[in-house]
């Protein structure tokens, strides 16, 4: 914490980012596996957490949660809980003091619990939901609300905002392209940024189990204004921007990022 806040004029801000990553295994006889329905690929499933500071790069790994299937917690008589949970318990022990703390995370995890537990910590919350997530003001789901946006012409606005590229990479002896990430040690991670266009449309609206919040309506500006191309990002800091909503939501891919210098550069497994 001390590192993440150490260059001059740091600003006290953090993000914890939270998602779920799979270990890939071989076999389809292995105990608390995942099987999808397309093919055969067995996982362990992962809950894992981040804490990103963006004045520096540097991020913090919170300690993983494991997922155990009701098959295994039944017989090996151990407590189920959903993925769901794990986040929500993630965040109950993630104890930053004096720090303004935005927890990030995508449609799978806003549910009621992890919601609450985001106020009660004093925390804010930027997230992704699904269409169907209903205005209490009205009864319309987002999904309708935005279809209204779009047949009225409201959702116009054209924002540009700098994202993270998925080209990133971690490269262990530093990198001329790399921004100030650095470590003591010399790793840089080489964040490369890409510009991105959105056209959007923000407003405050009172959504079921998440209270009042702004949403921005979005999407890239070379797909069409179908809904099936619309994303919904949400936020109970109703002071923020819609550039600024959008800029905190691309913060996400950080975790990403990490899972693949994990796997595929440090060779790490997490069983």
């Amino acid at each position: 914490m001390k590192e993440a806040l150490g260059i001059p004029n740091a600003k006290r801000i953090a993000y914890i980012i939270i998602d779920g990553t799979a270990q890939k295994k071989h076999g389809k006889k292995m105990e608390n596996t995942i099987i999808y329905k397309k093919g055969y690929t067995c996982d362990h499933f992962f809950v894992m957490g981040l804490i990103y500071f963006p004045d520096t790069g540097v991020r913090i790994p919170l300690p993983r949660r494991l997922y155990r299937t009701k098959e295994y917690c039944k017989k090996h008589n151990c407590k189920y809980r959903t993925q769901v949970k794990l986040a929500e318990m993630m965040i109950r022990y993630a104890n930053l003091l004096d720090i303004e703390v935005t927890v990030i995370f995508d449609s799978y995890f806003p549910s009621e619990a992890v919601i609450n537990r985001i106020k009660s910590k004093g925390y804010h919350f930027v997230c992704s939901v699904k269409g169907n997530r209903v205005d209490i003001d009205t009864d319309k789901q987002l999904k309708t609300i935005c279809q209204e946006h779009i047949s009225s012409g409201q959702l116009k606005n054209r924002i540009q905002i700098k994202v993270l590229s998925k080209r990133s990479q971690h490269t262990p002896n530093g990198s001329p392209n790399g921004s100030p990430n650095g470590s003591p040690n010399g790793s840089v991670n080489a964040d490369k940024y890409e510009t991105k266009t959105y056209i959007t449309y923000t407003e405050k609206l009172s959504i079921s189990k998440m209270g009042e919040v702004q949403v921005v309506f979005s999407r890239k500006e070379d797909d069409t204004s179908d809904l099936r191309y619309m994303r919904y990002i949400v936020t109970d800091n109703l002071s923020l921007s819609t550039s600024d909503i959008l800029t905190i939501y691309t913060y996400r891919w950080q975790i990403e990022l990490y899972f693949k210098e994990l796997k595929s550069y440090l060779r790490v497994t997490l069983d």
